[in-house]
């Protein structure tokens, strides 16, 4: 049986549980631009980190740095192979440090937005609860129906929504 990799847990997660999550734009457009300045800045800096992880590897090839003196594996591939099979060893070698870099990133990015969006429900949740209408007055809060309705409904759905993000 093969484990799943953190992608594959990624989407499991994003299945099950982001359908039954509030829309962004369920407080208005002031939150949802909030919203994207953050998805923005967070797709920024993953666009960097992608970019350092190919330079990071295209300075790991042997015409920048001398990769005998550097990676053991590389130190093995000249003492043991030869010939046509040094150079395919070489080549498959350097260009795994592309995948490898690249597979790294990719994770962080499926982390990076899972975290935000369940940041941005927090928000959401934490934005709502702070807009329940308040009655100064309690004995007619108490008496006044639709307003224990409208409130009921409210705080259910808070609820609603802070277990989903507890699972």
């Amino acid at each position: 049986m093969c484990h799943p990799t953190y992608v594959k847990i990624f989407y499991g997660i994003y299945d099950s549980t982001f359908p039954s999550l509030w829309s962004l734009r369920s407080l208005g457009e002031d939150e949802y631009i909030k919203f994207q300045k953050r998805a923005k800045i967070a797709t920024i800096l993953a666009w960097v980190i992608a970019g350092v992880a190919v330079l990071t590897a295209t300075l790991a090839l042997p015409c920048f740095l001398d990769g005998y003196y550097l990676m053991f594996p590389v130190k093995i591939a000249f003492a043991y192979l030869n010939g046509w099979m040094l150079y395919l060893y070489l080549i498959i070698f350097y260009s795994l440090l592309y995948q490898a870099g690249l597979t790294l990133v990719a994770n962080l990015f499926c982390f990076t937005h899972l975290v935000l969006h369940l940041y941005n429900q927090v928000c959401l949740l934490n934005k709502k609860l702070t807009e329940l209408p308040e009655i100064e007055d309690v004995v007619q809060a108490v008496r006044d129906h639709e307003y224990q309705d409208r409130v009921t409904r409210e705080v259910i759905s808070c609820i609603k929504l802070h277990q989903t993000l507890i699972e």
